[in-house]
């Protein structure tokens, strides 16, 4: 574990007594992750190729074994929820969901749990697009679970996450960002075939090569109800299939052969992003092996190219980004990252090119649009952990 890290999860657990006048029992840390391609496929039982990255969610939690008093102090988002575990409660906000969400599955795992003093701080920008509500799912459940010594599988652990989300967000989430969350690996990145709910490490052998993510400062507002508008697109576009062909059982199932059967012009669309983007998660894999770097480039251009204009989850900002990036002589790829209509690029060059890539970016970004991108660059780190 790296200093940094060392050092800010020791303050967090003083920041923790500091609150409750208590020292946690259990502390769980768990990253937020990139895409390094493989988008929106997750929910499609596609292929994706993420990795965890070097920002974190930690939650800390004192059980109280005579109370059904329930605590949560966030001040990263200057939040407090309180409730009683024993009485109905209705949350009022999204962060009070993902809470209450996450306490509520996992209470009938747990045998003495009945209230709880519990601590949730990171590093993890709200919004950035490297999923913060996923390490906030991993860190508080891993951290619940902990408390009674329950271990779960990584699979059935992100499916819970995943659990929180659908029920109580009401957003139609894959099981990607949790995966990526709790089953990293630093210096690798993991192949998730979403079909078969298989995972592979995966070495990134780029010693020299950087990820950096641009910001297009486009917050986010459409995404997750465009989001969910793919999700209904792409599942029509199955159904149709499957009524005209019947070895399509599954939607992994799906061959370029099969796209014709969709009458609607746009679900087509769709998955002809999505079973091109599967090939693309093999060959990007191909290329970082075989350090391809111009081949990598096309790959990610090509990904980009298709979320813009077959999926359709792209923005003038998010273009502009790209294309400015593909500008600059020495780069091996960029690409839109994440549900998309706004939110961050993904760019990655040589490590010896980012202090002149990045105001390059930036100066061309705020000549445009008279703002200022945010540009950071991530490193790779293992999954969740207790600490």
């Amino acid at each position: 574990m790296n200093t940094t890290k060392r050092n800010w999860i020791e303050a967090h657990k003083k920041r923790f007594f500091q609150y409750f006048g208590k020292t946690p029992v259990v502390t769980a840390v768990a990253p937020g992750r990139i895409n390094l391609i493989g988008e929106h496929t997750d929910y499609n039982e596609g292929l994706s190729l993420p990795a965890a990255i070097d920002r974190w969610i930690a939650t800390s939690i004192y059980p109280l074994s005579d109370s059904t008093r329930i605590e949560i102090q966030a001040p990263d988002m200057s939040a407090v929820i309180r409730w009683d575990s024993a009485q109905p409660f209705t949350p009022a906000s999204a962060l009070e969901s993902y809470g209450y969400g996450a306490v509520e599955l996992i209470r009938p795992l747990l045998s003495q749990f009945s209230g709880a003093y519990i601590l949730i701080e990171g590093t993890i920008p709200i919004g950035s697009g490297i999923s913060s509500s996923a390490a906030l799912e991993v860190s508080l459940i891993k951290a619940l679970l902990a408390t009674e010594d329950v271990q779960l599988d990584p699979i059935v652990l992100a499916q819970y996450c995943q659990q929180v989300e659908h029920q109580f967000v009401n957003v139609k989430s894959g099981l990607l960002d949790p995966l990526a969350s709790i089953m990293g690996l630093q210096g690798h990145a993991l192949r998730i075939d979403f079909s078969q709910l298989s995972t592979q490490i995966i070495p990134l052998e780029w010693e020299h090569c950087s990820v950096v993510l641009c910001h297009s400062m486009v917050q986010r507002s459409l995404a997750s109800s465009e989001y969910s508008k793919r999700v209904d697109e792409c599942e029509a576009g199955f159904k149709e299939i499957q009524l005209n062909d019947s070895s399509v059982l599954r939607k992994s199932d799906i061959r370029k052969e099969h796209l014709p059967i969709i009458s609607n012009e746009r679900n087509r669309r769709r998955w002809e992003h999505v079973v091109n983007e599967n090939q693309r998660v093999d060959l990007f894999i191909q290329a970082v092996q075989h350090q391809q770097w111009e081949q990598m480039k096309t790959i990610l251009h090509a990904s980009h190219m298709s979320l813009q204009h077959l999926y359709e989850v792209s923005c003038m900002e998010l273009d502009f980004l790209v294309d400015t990036a593909y500008r600059y002589p020495t780069l091996y790829g960029a690409r839109m990252m994440g549900g998309g209509f706004g939110g961050n690029i993904l760019v990655v060059l040589p490590s010896s090119e980012v202090p002149a890539f990045i105001p390059y970016i930036q100066n061309a970004f705020y000549q445009k649009f008279k703002l200022q991108p945010i540009c950071q660059v991530y490193q790779t780190d293992n999954g969740a952990s207790f600490l």
